[in-house]
C-alpha cells in the first residue's frame, strides 16, 4: 500500500464518500460522486474549497439551488444521434425535464453571479434550449404519455377510438336498461372484464341476454356478459412453424417486435370473420450471407397484386379505417436493420408477408 493509499484509509475517505452520496438528488450526481478522487494539486484544492465556501454561503443566505428533474439521459441522447432512430415517450420526457432543470439552475445562478462568481462560472455553460423544451412539452404530457396533439394522425386515431368507445357505451346503456326492466340484471352498471365492457346479469337469466359470458362473481350469482350486439369477436388461430438451430441476429428487439406486431395486426384485420394466421421462421441463403426469414401468412381477403408495393407507402391503405402507417413503419425499421419486407404470392386466398433480416450486420 502506497503512502497516498495509507493516508486515504486514515482519512476514511470511503466512509465520507458514502455519507455524501446520500445527499445526491440525481443519478448523474451519484455517478459523479462515486468516482470522486482525492485532489493532489494545490491549485485545484484551493479552487474547490472556494466553490464549497460559496455553496455553504448560498445555502445559508439564499433558497436552495433548483436541482430537481435531472436524469441520466446520455444513452437517450446517443440514440437520438443515430439517423432513423426513435425515442420512447419516457425518454423524451426525461430529456425535457433535464433541459428544464438545466435552464432553471443556470437562471438561478445568473441572477446571483455577483455574489457567487465561482458558482456562476461553473454553471455558465449549462445547456439551455427553450424551443426543445416547448416542443417536447407539446408532444409529451407531465406523466410521460404522448399527447393527442402530438401529431394530426395520432389525434385522428384517438378521436376515432374515443368516438367508437362512446358509441359502444351508449349502446350498452340501452341494452342494460332493457335488461333491467325485464329483471335480468343484478345491478344497473357497466363494468369491464378482460378489457371488454360487460353488464352484470343474474346467473339464472344468462341465456336471456345473448352474448359472451366473460366471468362470474365469486358467489356465482352474477355473470358478466358482453352482449352479442356489441361483441366484435374474431376467432383467430395462430399456427407456428419455427426451424430449429437458427442463428442469432443483431437487432433492436423492441423495434423488430413492433414490425411483427404491425404485420400480425394487419393479418388479423384481414380476417373478417376469423381464420388462421401462420408464422414461419427459416434460414435463407444469400451470396452476401445467411438470412433469417420470417413469413406471416393469413387466409383473409388478400391484397390485390397491383397494391403489393403500394401498401408500404406512408398513408396508403385499402381498409375503410386506419391511416396506412403500420406497413410503412415496418419497412423503414427493417431497412435500418439492412433487411427487407415484401408481399409474396400466396396460393388460394389470403396474404403472405416475407421479412428478411441478415444474420450479420449492425442493428
Amino acid at each position: 500500500m502506497t503512502g497516498f493509499e495509507i493516508a486515504r484509509a486514515k482519512l476514511e475517505f470511503e466512509k465520507v464518500l458514502q455519507r455524501i452520496l446520500r445527499f445526491a438528488v440525481s443519478e448523474p450526481g451519484r455517478d459523479l460522486l462515486s468516482h470522486l478522487e482525492i485532489l493532489e494539486s494545490t491549485a485545484a484544492i484551493r479552487h474547490h474549497l472556494s466553490l464549497i465556501t460559496e455553496c455553504k454561503r448560498l445555502l445559508e443566505e439564499e433558497e436552495s439551488l433548483p436541482l430537481e428533474g435531472i436524469f441520466d439521459i446520455q444513452q437517450s441522447l446517443g440514440k437520438a444521434a443515430l439517423e432513423g432512430s426513435m425515442l420512447l415517450p419516457d425518454e423524451l420526457h426525461r430529456i425535457g425535464l433535464s433541459a428544464g432543470a438545466s435552464r432553471q439552475a443556470r437562471a438561478f445562478l445568473a441572477k446571483r453571479r455577483e455574489m457567487f462568481p465561482r458558482l456562476w462560472q461553473a454553471s455558465e455553460d449549462l445547456y439551455v434550449d427553450k424551443v426543445l423544451e416547448f416542443n417536447i412539452s407539446q408532444a409529451i404530457d407531465e406523466n410521460g404519455s404522448v399527447r393527442d396533439s402530438a401529431s394530426k394522425e395520432l389525434q385522428f386515431i384517438r378521436r376515432n377510438i374515443a368516438e367508437h368507445y362512446e358509441s359502444l357505451r351508449k349502446r350498452l346503456e340501452l341494452i342494460l336498461r332493457q335488461a333491467t326492466a325485464e329483471g335480468y340484471t343484478q345491478d344497473e352498471i357497466i363494468t369491464t372484464r378482460e378489457g371488454r365492457m360487460v353488464i352484470p346479469v343474474k346467473a339464472e337469466h344468462k341465456h336471456r341476454v345473448p352474448g359472451f359470458v366473460h366471468s362470474a362473481s365469486s358467489s356465482g350469482a352474477t355473470v358478466f356478459v358482453e352482449p352479442a350486439e356489441t361483441l366484435e369477436m374474431k376467432l383467430v388461430r395462430i399456427e407456428k412453424d419455427y426451424q430449429s438451430g437458427l442463428p442469432q441476429v443483431l437487432v433492436d428487439a423492441d423495434r423488430i417486435r413492433q414490425v411483427i406486431l404491425n404485420i400480425l395486426q394487419n393479418s388479423c384485420e384481414a380476417l373478417d370473420t376469423g381464420g388462421t394466421v401462420q408464422i414461419a421462421l427459416s434460414l435463407g441463403r444469400n451470396p452476401s450471407g445467411d438470412q433469417v426469414v420470417i413469413t406471416i401468412s393469413d387466409d383473409g381477403r388478400g391484397i390485390p397484386a397491383r397494391d403489393w408495393e403500394n401498401v408500404f407507402e406512408p398513408f396508403y391503405t385499402t381498409k375503410s379505417s386506419g391511416i396506412g402507417l403500420g406497413l410503412a413503419i415496418a419497412r423503414r425499421i427493417l431497412e435500418q436493420h439492412h433487411g427487407s419486407i415484401r408481399v409474396k404470392e400466396k396460393p388460394g386466398w389470403g396474404t403472405s408477408f416475407e421479412i428478411i433480416i441478415p444474420c450479420k450486420g449492425e442493428a
